[in-house]
């Protein structure tokens, strides 16, 4: 019984540390790497999870409500070549949306998908997490 625990243990940790890369989100933090997901408009994070530091003037913008598959509602915020779908019920965004006065670059971790609703076949950021980030943009 302890050995088979053991052996489960240790190739649950192994896994953890061979197919971390498929569980952990990519960030998307510097000009050069923004520029590049901008270019390939996303496609290549497609199914994945991303981080990515963007300008608040997003939200600035007036939002479009679309409906999803299963009849769930969410904004769609344009976003040069990958708009932002937000959950209007999404605490973080309830949370950014009562400040007075958001600018500077905001924080989003999401996901990459391709809906086939979509007529012009963009890729989309379905967003999990919006805050927002005090810093600036890395060179690099």
């Amino acid at each position: 019984m302890a050995q088979g625990l053991r052996l489960t243990t240790s190739l649950m940790l192994a896994l953890i540390f061979l197919g971390g890369s498929e569980i952990s989100t990519r960030s998307i933090l510097n000009k050069k790497s923004l520029k590049e997901f901008y270019a390939t408009g996303g496609k290549k994070f497609v199914g994945k999870r991303i981080h990515i530091h963007l300008p608040a003037t997003i939200l600035k913008k007036k939002a479009k409500r679309v409906r999803l598959r299963g009849g769930k509602a969410a904004l769609q915020f344009e976003n040069k070549s990958v708009p932002l779908l937000v959950n209007p019920r999404n605490i973080y965004f309830k949370r950014l949306m009562r400040k007075k006065k958001v600018s500077g670059l905001l924080c989003v971790k999401g996901s990459i998908y391709r809906p086939d609703w979509d007529l012009k076949g963009r890729c989309f950021l379905r967003v999990d997490s919006i805050k927002t980030y005090g810093g600036k943009l890395a060179s690099k």
